[in-house]
């Protein structure tokens, strides 16, 4: 809930300062995100560089929210950063543990949505 809601709340509060008319192509930082999202399953010896990228993903995402011209970029860095993250630390998981693992992220995603929509 905490993870997808957070990020719907700040997606939600940078719209409200987006000029109108203005060319936005930050979601292209969303590109390295499925690269660590797929690296930890395709190759599990990279479950830690993964879990080290992923980290400084998202101190990097910290310091790009300062500064308003770099926040949406900053937002979806982070967003790359715990996609990356949550991918290793299920990597990491045994096979049988998945389905429950899933099944809990995606009841807390949806939870998450429909918190940060409202």
């Amino acid at each position: 809930v905490n993870i997808v809601g957070g990020f719907v709340i700040s997606q939600r509060m940078l719209a409200l300062f987006r000029k109108a008319g203005t060319q936005d192509h930050s979601y292209l930082m969303l590109a390295p995100g499925v690269l660590l999202a797929v690296a930890p399953f395709a190759n599990p010896a990279l479950i830690p560089a993964t879990g080290v990228a992923s980290s400084l993903m998202c101190i990097g995402s910290i310091g790009a929210l300062a500064n308003m011209k770099t926040a949406q970029s900053g937002a979806f860095i982070g967003m790359s950063g715990v996609a990356g993250a949550v991918s290793a630390a299920l990597a990491g998981m045994p096979p049988a543990a998945l389905p429950h693992a899933l099944g809990l992220l995606a009841a807390g995603g949806v939870g998450g949505i429909a918190i940060g929509s409202q």
